[in-house]
């Protein structure tokens, strides 16, 4: 995100106010959306808190696979497509649900 964010703990226990900050420059004191939303999502009950990998071949299976072997996965995978592209061709994408 780029907007930004102060987090403020409330009296309630796990209750947080969320605010713009006025010392971050790209967002000039404003929140997006996403920046809006951003506790939310953070604190979901649903939210992952492990990496999971689908099996290849498998409909629909997905298995838990450490931080380590995931990050080391992605960032493989990152340097092989430089490789055969070259590094200014390099997107990515987030879909926000």
């Amino acid at each position: 995100m780029q907007c930004g964010i102060e987090l403020h703990p409330q009296a309630e226990e796990g209750t947080y106010k969320i605010k713009p900050s006025s010392s971050f420059l790209v967002a000039t004191g404003r929140l997006c959306q996403k920046g809006l939303n951003s506790l939310e999502h953070t604190i979901h009950v649903e939210r992952l808190h492990t990496p999971f990998k689908k099996e290849k071949g498998k409909e629909q299976v997905w298995e838990k696979e450490s931080w380590q072997a995931s990050f080391s996965q992605i960032s493989g995978r990152i340097t092989e497509l430089q490789e055969k592209h070259g590094t200014m061709r390099s997107l990515f994408l987030e879909e926000d649900r």
